[in-house]
Formats: structure tokens, sequence, C-alpha cells
């Protein structure tokens, strides 16, 4: 089927998101259909591979004729790990639309219960497990928050029965899905963003929700400190306890939430995305009138 529809849209240069071992199918057959393959890495496909999916990286990045990465620290690990493309990694950042994500005209008044949000796919490397311990460990202190998670994945079931457990099942609403809009207007409306990750290299939700404002606290991991840059409260991956903590400290203190948000915005307004759109291009028109 791949081949088929190669054949009929006959493209220069394919760009594959994520090294997964499908690559190798496009690398298979680009000498035969006259293409070149760019394979652009995001983090955890790097930085965590799934066990099927490691064996496969090695190939699958050698074989390519050009790879990008979303930050310098998937670069690095490529070659800790000793990787070596046939050209050097390229790195370009991913871009945010701080048009579409951004701040509401004015937040509106703190509620009872504060209000955090996260977002990403409910799969292990999310760590979402630890942001629920973290929401318990806050009620059981005396700081009761809300707490919404959007996305969808594997791990949905077992998330919903930790909180069961944990005694926090009415304050974790799991959202699923959302469009875009959607989640912008929960970003608008939330307290706070929270990151728990266990890898990241240069993570979207976090700097879509930067852009709209909101204070952030995130475990540092991968590309986080850079893409922060200094406007997150970062904590230690792995610690329920310390996540709970800098909510904590950070939703005490209103004046300070509120330069956390002011700083997010400012920090994410650096990452465009016609700058990450132009870098692309100058790539993929390199790719397509190189000679062999």
């Amino acid at each position: 089927r791949l081949a088929v529809r190669l054949l009929r849209e006959r493209p220069q240069v394919v760009n594959i998101h994520f090294a997964s071992p499908s690559v190798r199918y496009f690398i298979a057959l680009a000498p035969w259909l006259g293409f070149r393959v760019a394979v652009t890495c995001h983090g955890s496909d790097v930085l965590r591979p799934l066990p099927h999916d490691a064996p496969h990286l090695a190939a699958v990045l050698t074989g390519a004729d050009a790879v990008t990465v979303v930050s310098e620290d998937i670069a690095a690990r490529l070659a800790q790990d000793g990787i070596a493309p046939s050209r050097p990694p390229l790195v370009i950042a991913n871009g945010v639309d701080t048009g579409f994500w951004a701040p509401p005209a004015s937040r509106a008044a703190a509620s009872a219960l504060p209000h955090l949000v996260a977002l990403g796919r409910l799969e292990p490397v999310k760590g979402f497990d630890i942001l629920i311990e973290a929401a318990a460990l806050l009620h059981a202190n005396g700081t009761p928050v809300r707490l919404t998670i959007i996305g969808e994945g594997s791990e949905r079931e077992a998330l919903a029965a930790q909180a069961a457990r944990l005694g926090v099942e009415q304050a974790v609403t799991f959202a699923g899905r959302l469009a875009p809009p959607a989640i912008r207007d929960l970003f608008q409306a939330a307290d706070l963003f929270v990151l728990s990750s266990r890898s990241e290299g240069m993570p979207l939700a976090l700097m879509e929700a930067m852009a709209s404002g909101l204070p952030v606290v995130a475990a540092d991991v991968g590309g986080v400190a850079r893409t922060a840059g200094g406007a997150a409260m970062l904590v230690p991956p792995e610690s329920p306890q310390a996540l709970a903590e800098a909510i904590a400290s950070l939703l005490g203190d209103e004046s300070e939430c509120a330069l956390s948000g002011e700083k997010a915005r400012a920090r994410a307004l650096a990452f465009s995305v016609e700058a990450g759109h132009a870098a692309y291009a100058a790539l993929l028109v390199d790719l397509a009138t190189r000679r062999a």
C-alpha cells in the first residue's frame, strides 16, 4: 500500500515524524522511487524508545538522508549513543502559534479550589500517575485542588483506578482528546499547568500552556529547562512530593503566580512558528535539489 501511494504521489522528499521502525520501509523504497527521506525526532522516540523500536533506531537514523531534532538534548543523546546520521542532526525547535494560544482578556477570579490542567498521551512516559499522587498529597496536606487531564491512551483505566484508590476521584477529570479551541478554553480558565513527564524533547503542550499565560510547574527532564528558559518552576522527576510542594508553593503566592504567568507568555513569544516553517522549507528544498 505504501509503494502504491508513493508511486501515485511521486514525492521528492518524505519527512517522517518520530523515528519508528516504519521509517525503514521508506528508506528501502527511496532508491527505487527516487525520493529522499528526512526523519524528525521529537523526544521519547530517542530518549525512551519503546522496547520493540529501540533495535531499529540506529538503522532508521543512519539510513535517512537527513535527521532533524526538536532540541539540543536529543542531538546530544544520539551522539552519546554513537548514532551518527549521514550528516549532523539539524535542530529545529517546535514553534507555537502565539496568536491562537494566548491569555484571556482577563483572568477570572480565583475559585475556591485551584484548577490544575495537564495535557498529553495517557502513557507511562508522561507521568500522570506521579501527578495524581501529587494531587492526593495536596489534598492530604490541606491544599485541595481540581485536576483536569487532557488526552487519551492505554493508561486511562489504570489512572482512574489510581485516583479512586487515593480518594481523589472526585477531584480528577479525564477530559479525553479535545480539539485545540477546547484545550485553549481550559488553559485560559485554569490556574496552573503541570507537566509531570518522565521524558520529554521539546514539549509542545508546555509551550502552548506558556503562550496562554499559565504559570507552570514541570519535571526537569530532557529539553524542558531549555524550553521554559527560567519561566517555570522545575522539580526533580519521579517525585510526587516535590511536585506537590512546588504546586502548593506557587498557588500560595498570588503575586508570584501572576508574575510566573507573565514570564511564561514572554518566553513563549521567543518561539516562532514562522521560523520553524522556514527551517523545514529550506531543508526540504535542499534535499529535493541535492545531487546524489
